[in-house]
């Protein structure tokens, strides 16, 4: 059947990308799908393929009798913030130190950071602007805009990523005089490249992550993805309401931040009746009702 060959088609796809990089969430490859993706081009092709039937295009859905791709769930870990200082901590001499910083601080996904042009950055006001994601295309990589309108965000930035970013535009500084006419990244004016001003790839920076940064703060492989879930887990930690956690995130609402990080929230409200019972004291119980509510 046409439509089962093309979705185990994509799902081989899928599999090889998995086999490659196991630790890598949220690679942006086009060549190597994720499972996810091919769920998306399933649930699209039996959109398109129930129109055509509307319209007497075609006699069936094929699409709607092969079973959806399952996709796995990601197995998600939290830096504590203890952990998150170590991480800062041991990539300090690292020439993408403001790099890690930045995804960790605000939670961006690896590929809107590898998109940020200095232009998007405005020192002054302290605000940073989400517009573009980058992806490999054909082993090619470019610079494409976010995929919704939530994505496309304006953030104001932390004061640990501020004084990274400031050292880092130094140190591009002198990247650029070193390479002189070498230098290959006029176009794109990105904030985190090669030695050469080209666009970064994801797994060399997931490399140095796993490789150096972790072994050196002595803690376990995870994904750069879960630097994002790590800033989330932070934030509740510090009691930032759900709204304004999404809207750093670019989700496309609050429900949706709830039901990703919903765990973490119900240990902030066991912390707010602890405090509560902290305020009031053992003083007060059924004794000290008010006797005349009506």
């Amino acid at each position: 059947m046409v439509a089962a060959a093309f979705i185990n088609d994509r799902l081989k796809s899928a599999k090889q990308r998995q086999k490659q990089s196991t630790e890598s969430a949220g690679t942006n490859e086009i060549e190597l799908l994720s499972p996810r993706s091919v769920r998306h081009m399933h649930r699209t092709l039996q959109t398109a393929l129930e129109s055509a039937l509307q319209y007497g295009i075609v006699q069936r859905n094929v699409a709607a009798i092969v079973p959806a791709p399952r996709v796995p769930k990601a197995q998600i870990r939290f830096l504590t913030v203890e952990e998150a200082r170590a991480v800062l901590a041991a990539a300090t001499d690292e020439p993408l130190y403001a790099l890690y910083a930045t995804v960790l601080s605000l939670g961006l996904r690896l590929g809107e950071a590898l998109a940020l042009s200095w232009r998007d950055i405005d020192f002054v006001n302290g605000r940073l602007n989400v517009e573009h994601t980058i992806q490999r295309v054909k082993g090619v990589m470019i610079r494409l805009d976010t995929k919704t309108e939530n994505s496309r965000r304006i953030l104001s930035l932390p004061g640990v990523a501020i004084a990274a970013l400031r050292q880092h535009q130094d140190r591009q500084k002198h990247q650029k005089e070193w390479a002189g006419s070498g230098w290959k990244g006029s176009a794109w004016n990105l904030v985190f490249t090669s030695s050469a001003g080209t666009p970064l790839d994801e797994r060399n920076v997931l490399r140095i992550f796993q490789d150096r940064i972790l072994k050196r703060a002595g803690l376990p492989k995870m994904r750069l993805h879960d630097l994002r879930h790590s800033a989330v887990a932070i934030l509740i930690a510090q009691g930032v309401n759900p709204r304004a956690i999404s809207e750093l995130l670019g989700h496309s609402s609050v429900a949706f931040t709830l039901q990703v990080y919903g765990h973490l929230f119900e240990d902030v409200k066991r912390e707010t009746a602890n405090r509560m019972d902290a305020a009031l004291g053992p003083s007060v119980g059924p004794s000290a009702h008010i006797n005349n509510v009506v």
